[in-house]
């Protein structure tokens, strides 16, 4: 379908934000109304891309210090926040340093776009010979395939062969003819990935492996990891809407997780508490164009090629945030109910799926263990 006529309409994605993680400490948001004027401002509509957390404010005397840096990384803006009352701005400062060190170094391994990634080397050697690859690496396809089975097959990393003939970028859109995406579907199948003692072997040539459903999720876990190593005790890391936080007295009930309505820009569906734990959204409105009235977006269906439809906003929360990442679009490809029966059969699994009804109406399934959390402040889905 590379026809000109008519032309799409061209929607921008949403660009990722050196603030994805909204510091609110001192403020207190007495409603909802208050916390909508906010949103509705230019800048609260370009800082949140899908989902972020609100810090209410600390009742405690003791100073809390606030530190944040963001960096480009991973194709996306990375924040790490870190709220402590007794370390020192040098000690946080090195701290968040090494927490981003550990993140480029993961980017280094797990990236399809980085030339000399080992990733794109092992992509290379698809249908030529195994190759060794590093522990993270090979931690993270392991979880990846696992994924791949407990969804059977609506997470597949091998979807990267299909995910290449797509373009959503509003100066060159590219959207493939089924003839195109018949052809390579014969390649989309993680089963046949060849995993053992360290060493990676993709059987046919032209098998592309595209971690970017998976690897921000295992970054952002490595990060926090590096963060508590070195003796910090509440923090907040997010790449791009992939979200993990750790809580302490300071913070400990004061944090809410606000996930964004997917068909208002400025406002929100709800919110729900967050201490200690990991989250993260797909949505039909991150990448897409629109053709002919039909939304085309970013989020391939492996078993087709094309666009997974049903689901527009899919958010996980889990232990951690490698598992919430891939599970939320393992999620969104599955559909709205048969997403909601994987989340109920995972232990530390909870999630909200918005899905659409009907042509112009939204619904959402809330899992059992979130549903007495959530609270939705749009009602235009129901």
């Amino acid at each position: 379908m590379h026809s000109k006529k008519p032309r799409p309409m061209l929607v921008k994605p949403l660009r990722c934000c050196p603030h994805l993680l909204i510091r609110l400490t001192k403020i207190h948001w007495k409603n909802w109304q208050i916390l909508q004027q906010f949103v509705r401002s230019n800048l609260f509509v370009k800082l949140i891309p899908w989902v972020c957390v609100v810090v209410l404010g600390s009742c405690s005397h003791k100073k809390l210090n606030n530190y944040q840096d963001t960096r480009l990384m991973m194709g996306t803006y990375v924040s790490i926040s870190v709220y402590d009352g007794d370390k020192s701005n040098v000690q946080v400062q090195q701290a968040v340093e090494k927490a981003f060190e550990r993140m480029r170094q993961i980017e280094l391994k797990t990236s399809a776009q980085i030339h000399e990634s080992e990733l794109a080397k092992l992509n290379r050697a698809a249908g030529l010979r195994p190759m060794k690859v590093s522990a993270d690496l090979y931690q993270v396809l392991q979880q990846a395939v696992k994924i791949g089975e407990l969804s059977r097959g609506a997470f597949d990393i091998t979807i990267g062969v299909e995910t290449d003939l797509w373009n959503f970028d509003p100066d060159n859109p590219t959207i493939p003819t089924k003839e195109e995406i018949d052809k390579l579907l014969p390649l989309v199948n993680f089963r046949l990935i060849s995993l053992e003692d360290s060493s990676v072997y993709l059987p046919f040539p032209g098998m592309k492996i595209n971690l970017g459903g998976i690897a921000k999720g295992f970054a952002v876990d490595a990060a926090i990891s590096v963060l508590q190593q070195n003796g910090v005790t509440d923090a907040l890391v997010d790449a791009g809407g992939d979200l993990r936080t750790i809580a302490s007295a300071w913070t400990a009930g004061k944090r809410r997780v606000w996930i964004r309505h997917p068909r208002k820009s400025d406002g929100f569906f709800g919110y729900f508490p967050l201490d200690s734990g990991s989250v993260a959204t797909s949505g039909d409105y991150q990448q897409y164009l629109i053709l002919n009235g039909v939304r085309f977006h970013h989020i391939l269906n492996p078993r087709t090629g094309l666009p997974a439809r049903d689901c527009v906003s899919v958010t996980i929360l889990a232990d951690n945030t490698m598992d919430a990442d891939a599970l939320a679009t393992a999620v969104f490809v599955l559909g709205p109910q048969k997403g909601l029966n994987l989340i109920e059969s995972l232990d530390a699994v909870e999630g909200v799926i918005i899905f659409l009804k009907q042509k112009n109406q939204l619904g959402y399934l809330v899992s059992s263990g979130l549903r007495q959390k959530l609270v939705v402040v749009d009602e235009s889905c129901n």
